[in-house]
């Protein structure tokens, strides 16, 4: 079986535009001369080479710029390692240091909450007292009070209060708790007397209003419901 001859035309190869188109039947002579020159297929070789060489040399330069890219990245990565590894050692002696620093401070604020309980440690709470009650002489007031609902057998012979005032706080509106009473004592016996003694009696009152007498502790006494640490 014979097969039908590819209609395509022959492929033309890279040499090819070099070469002459020879008519049929000629001679040998007309051949050779048709071939191509020595001079032009040397000139596209060297064409073709400069080309090449340059390509090549693109090639070269973009590799280069990226090793130096490359080396950059490494670089910066390193320092930023070298950075964060000085940082989490940092963070991890700031954070020994702020447990220290928390641990002093609670020990300074419980100090300081006991140096203040020891300063109150004289001092009574009288809460329900009507606002002006007192008038402009709360010590008296306060004395002549407690001797009329205690008793003067009650007290030393010394009974003295040193100071008594009302809550350093904004008088408050009509109808509103009053503020409280706060006395130092001069003998801690006779504070230590008003407390048992209002215990005992259950109810003690001023005129038509109910009073109620608490030893005076801090404000972080009172938040955490202690008081002085004697």
């Amino acid at each position: 079986m014979v097969r039908d001859k590819d209609p395509r035309p022959p492929r033309q190869g890279k040499m090819d535009r070099f070469a002459k188109v020879i008519p049929t039947g000629t001679t040998e002579d007309e051949e050779a001369a048709a071939l191509p020159d020595n001079a032009a297929l040397l000139a596209a070789i060297h064409s073709s080479r400069e080309t090449l060489e340059g390509k090549i040399g693109e090639v070269r330069s973009e590799v280069s710029l990226l090793r130096q890219d490359l080396r950059t990245v490494t670089a910066r990565v390193t320092e930023t390692e070298t950075r964060i590894s000085s940082l989490e050692d940092a963070l991890t002696t700031m954070r020994q240091e702020t447990t220290r620093d928390q641990n002093r401070l609670r020990e300074v604020a419980w100090r300081v909450d006991d140096n203040e309980n020891r300063a109150r440690r004289n001092n009574l709470r009288f809460v329900g007292f009507p606002e002006g009650a007192e008038k402009s002489n709360c010590e008296d007031f306060l004395r002549q009070w407690l001797l009329e609902v205690f008793g003067p057998n009650l007290f030393s012979v010394c009974f003295v209060i040193e100071r008594a005032h009302r809550a350093i706080a904004t008088r408050p509106p009509s109808g509103a708790p009053p503020r409280a009473i706060i006395a130092k004592f001069l003998n801690f016996k006779d504070r230590d007397a008003i407390l048992r003694e209002a215990g005992v009696m259950g109810k003690i009152r001023y005129e038509n209003t109910k009073i109620m007498a608490f030893q005076d502790y801090s404000s972080e006494g009172r938040r955490v419901g202690k008081g002085c640490r004697l």
